[in-house]
């Protein structure tokens, strides 16, 4: 089996190991690079940063792009049908791995799509638990990443900084209502048929699950302005009201 990594960053590069250890010839190319014969390759693993993935997609060719593995954050399943790819296998990872560092994991990855199976051996190779959830429960465990992610950089800005833990614990009830509106954002970039398939309360228990499943993790990232921002501006754009969240995203301008 050959596989084609497009991106190095550090979580790319941790999977790639992965796939080397489980017998993947892999080839790696930067976002942009050439690529001589696509069709060669029996999947292509897109390790971009959100903001890059329309670009690294835009120079794949049609014909194997029901071959594409994506491991971004911010993703819905709107977002790859309106870059036309339909079923692509999906990466909901819930590790970091940052340069000099050690894995540092929050909870079990969650894998869907064609090549799960190899995926979840592909985790096992690294020492990251994951496992194989069903389309429809995709779109629910890719909002809950978001969720988490807006949810917890919200509200490093909020507080100057802290600890996933301390949401929990000393300020639960902000948390709780930037998570609820967050909800609404999400909600809103999906279809309505994915929508009703998840209640925002089931979201937060788990969002709140997972910053209790890994206490120290620090809320406040490099692009943590950029994300709440980016937030704001699909609440505007879908009519929501959100007073936590633009209250956040003043300071962050």
């Amino acid at each position: 089996m050959r596989a084609l990594l497009i991106g190095a960053g550090q979580l790319g590069r941790t999977l790639g190991g992965g796939l080397l250890a489980c017998g993947v010839n892999v080839d790696v190319v930067l976002r942009g690079g050439h690529v001589v014969i696509w069709k060669q390759y029996d999947f292509i693993l897109v390790a971009v940063g959100e903001k890059d993935l329309p670009d690294a997609l835009a120079s794949i060719p049609s014909e194997v792009r029901d071959r594409l593995v994506l491991l971004q954050n911010d993703l819905v399943p709107p977002t790859w049908r309106a870059l036309h790819v339909q079923s692509p296998t999906v990466l909901v990872v819930w590790f970091e791995k940052k340069k000099g560092k050690p894995l540092q994991v929050v909870r079990a990855s969650d894998i869907a799509g064609p090549q799960s199976a190899l995926f979840v051996r592909v985790f096992e190779a690294i020492d990251v638990p994951a496992r194989v959830i069903t389309e429809p429960e995709l779109a629910c465990a890719l909002v809950v990443k978001n969720v988490y992610i807006n949810g917890s950089n919200g509200m490093g800005l909020e507080l100057g900084g802290g600890t996933t833990g301390g949401l929990v614990s000393s300020h639960r009830e902000v948390t709780t209502a930037l998570l609820r509106e967050l909800c609404g954002v999400e909600r809103a970039r999906l279809t309505q048929e994915e929508s009703g398939l998840m209640e925002d309360d089931v979201l937060m228990e788990e969002t709140f699950a997972a910053f209790a499943s890994e206490p120290n993790h620090g809320l406040l990232g490099r692009t943590a302005k950029e994300r709440v921002l980016r937030a704001q501006a699909r609440a505007r754009s879908a009519g929501l009201t959100t007073p936590v969240l633009d209250r956040i995203a003043a300071r962050a301008t």
